[in-house]
């Protein structure tokens, strides 16, 4: 799991349409960078990076949390990815790890094998 907090006072409004993310807080409107891309984006490099050191490609959730309870989550546009099912409060985290578990059967690595992976001079790793 990728997790991309956001500890954003105020009210959040996601906009699937155009990526991007606004917050209103005292009466101010501010624009932010989409988390959805930024986790994204940190997906394609975890994932790259297990590929180089030569780990078995592994499924990676990305979630967004909104870590304040106080903050208001709005969302518009059109949702075509479901991402709202991935926006989370921290409350709700271990239930949705808990989900995440119970949709992720398959064994990629048991846990002899990640205790036996061992860093190599150059930066590999061996299994």
């Amino acid at each position: 799991m990728i997790l991309e907090v956001k500890n954003y006072r105020g009210e959040l409004i996601f906009d699937f349409d155009h990526h991007q993310l606004f917050r209103k807080f005292n009466g101010v409107k501010d624009l932010f960078p989409d988390p959805f891309l930024q986790v994204e984006h940190q997906t394609r490099h975890l994932s790259r990076w297990l590929g180089l050191f030569g780990f078995p490609e592994i499924p990676i959730s990305p979630l967004i949390v909104v870590a304040s309870p106080k903050t208001a989550i709005e969302t518009f546009g059109k949702d075509s990815f479901y991402l709202i099912k991935r926006i989370v409060r921290p409350k709700n985290l271990i239930s949705r790890v808990e989900e995440m578990r119970r949709n992720f059967t398959e064994v990629v690595l048991d846990e002899e094998e990640v205790t036996a992976c061992v860093p190599l001079q150059n930066g590999a790793y061996t299994l």
